[in-house]
């Protein structure tokens, strides 16, 4: 029941991406709209710091739900080790981003820019990872829940808000540096937010004490969380490497071809992906209640459901990428993104054959052959 609304925040944020990409493209210019698709593609890849706790949580969180005394404690004692790991994983990727904007910003800058400034994005950024791991914390609990409806509900008005400022604001400063610092405000505000949201459990199973700290709890997380932690990272090889080596082969100005190609893909992709989202807790509960039909129908019907819908949008974008592209971006980036876009629809396909894969095998705790295949994956 939460995938409907979890959908609606989905492509809240695909409409908000189509309108805005324009204006972005247009203020920032190739190189710093490049500079900007590289500098989300590094923070996916320090996301690989969490250890792959952000699933862990919601899987760990939904095995114990109930109010059950014994259950409410174990609930307490997941949130918070794994909220003290979570911190811990901030300050380390955020140390990192900072250590590269005092040591070497000019990898990033225009040549006869201020370098000054880009080691600002740098910064600003290493603010918002600083905030951003405890966030997913509290998001990932609420998912364990299954509160999907509320967590979607701050992402989608968070986002509305800072788009339109952005859409209004944008020309009026240095666009990088304001986008920089509007996803900084955004994060530290979801945060908050979710953390209140948190803080109304009756049962207080999601209240901070240094003492619900558990050394094994820890140890038993990050072993499960170590298989998440492979596909992972496997998985930002695969996804985020690709403009990083474009920019580093051909210049960051081209880079905008490929990103305006993926972003159709990853807007349909997404939607079924957070369509799929709360199967993980859900399959991870009905194991847990021995509900195996259960399991196996949502299984194979999703399956078949989610496959078709894939299929109808790629061929959907093959056909109409083209004048898609000159309507919204303009006629001189229609071409080579056409091209692009061709060759994503059949790898898409491939990908999207079976949708329910990782949901499942992660609830089960039956995940680690996947892990190497991922690796395969990323290395082929």
């Amino acid at each position: 029941t939460s995938s409907p609304a979890a959908v609606r925040s989905r492509e809240s944020a695909a409409v908000i991406t189509l309108m805005l990409t324009p204006v972005y493209l247009r203020e920032l210019g190739n190189y710093d709209y490049g500079i900007w698709e590289v500098i989300i593609s590094v923070v996916g890849y320090l996301g690989i710091v969490d250890l792959g706790l952000r699933p862990t949580i919601s899987r760990f969180v939904a095995t114990c739900s109930g109010d059950a005394p014994d259950r409410v404690e174990q609930a307490r004692s997941i949130f918070n080790t794994s909220l003290v790991l979570m911190c811990g994983a901030g300050v380390v990727a955020s140390g990192l981003l900072v250590l590269w904007s005092l040591l070497y910003p000019e990898a990033i800058a225009q040549e006869g820019a201020p370098e000054g400034r880009y080691a600002l994005v740098l910064q600003l950024t290493a603010l918002r990872l600083l905030i951003t791991f405890p966030g997913a914390a509290f998001e990932s609990a609420l998912e364990g829940m299954l509160r999907y409806v509320e967590k979607d509900a701050v992402s989608t008005l968070l986002s509305v808000a800072g788009a339109v400022y952005m859409y209004f604001r944008l020309d009026d400063h240095d666009p990088l540096v304001l986008l920089c610092v509007v996803t900084l405000i955004q994060a530290a505000s979801k945060a908050v937010i979710l953390a209140l949201l948190l803080s109304r459990d009756p049962m207080r199973r999601f209240a901070f004490a240094l003492r619900g700290w558990s050394s094994a709890r820890a140890v038993e997380m990050v072993r499960f969380g170590s298989k998440n932690l492979v596909q992972g990272l496997a998985t930002l090889v695969t996804r985020r490497s690709k403009p990083v080596v474009i920019a580093w082969a051909l210049g960051p100005e081209f880079v905008v071809f490929f990103t305006l190609a993926q972003a159709l893909f990853r807007q349909a992709g997404s939607v079924i992906a957070v369509t799929t989202h709360a199967l993980m807790p859900g399959f991870a509960r009905l194991n847990a209640d021995g509900r195996q039909h259960a399991i196996r129908d949502y299984f194979f019907v999703g399956s078949r459901s989610l496959f078709a819908f894939h299929g109808l949008i790629a061929s959907g974008i093959m056909v109409y990428c083209g004048d898609f592209i000159r309507l919204w971006v303009g006629s001189e980036y229609a071409e080579k993104v056409s091209e692009v876009a061709v060759v994503m629809a059949f790898g898409s396909m491939v990908l999207g054959a079976l949708p329910l894969h990782n949901r499942l095998l992660v609830a089960l705790g039956r995940h680690g052959p996947l892990s190497l295949m991922y690796v395969v994956r990323a290395v082929l």
